[in-house]
């Protein structure tokens, strides 16, 4: 019962926007998140789509940052609310990003589990449910802001120049000077 009935709506409300904010400062680390009021004011220039999934009986179940340029789409942030995690919502926000954007070549980032970490099965765990949800690896990785993370995209292979373009284009080039590639090991 109930995950077929999550629907996914754009943010527009205070108190949308102030469910996305906290879910987001607890759902990632400081040193990988971006200026909450930035990511916003750019969503009011048509760069960012930012939204939310709720059910008929739940208003918050969590979220999805869209940084969308050309036909490539970083999901830059997804986050799933703690109490409805391992339920199937995860899964259903990546199938309505894929239906949803289907002409679009859509990566995201996760955390590198080719490097030392202080949490090496939370990542092995995150990298698996991508990969299960028909995702698959890119044959580089980047860092950004000296965080190094793999990349995973739907089935459409997207190179280490339209990955940086996307910071270029929707984040400028005081942002997207600290991105770089890794070949992959």
């Amino acid at each position: 019962k109930g995950i077929d009935t999550m629907h996914v709506l754009p943010a527009t409300t205070p108190e949308q926007f102030d469910n996305i904010h906290a879910l987001y400062l607890t759902a990632f680390p400081e040193n990988e998140r971006k200026s909450f009021t930035l990511m916003q004011d750019l969503m009011k220039k048509g760069l960012l789509d930012i939204v939310f999934f709720e059910t008929d009986d739940q208003p918050f179940i969590g979220f999805a940052i869209l940084a969308i340029h050309d036909q490539t789409m970083l999901v830059d942030y997804l986050a799933i609310n703690p109490d409805y995690r391992g339920k199937g919502y995860g899964s259903t926000a990546i199938e309505w990003l894929i239906k949803e954007y289907p002409r679009h070549k859509i990566c995201l980032e996760i955390e590198s589990t080719n490097v030392d970490s202080d949490n090496p099965q939370e990542r092995i765990n995150r990298k698996e449910f991508y990969l299960k949800n028909k995702l698959t690896m890119l044959p580089f990785e980047a860092e950004v802001f000296e965080v190094r993370f793999e990349l995973l995209a739907n089935d459409t292979a997207i190179s280490p120049e339209e990955f940086v373009a996307i910071y270029h284009n929707v984040y400028g080039p005081h942002i997207s000077k600290n991105v770089s590639i890794i070949d992959a090991e």
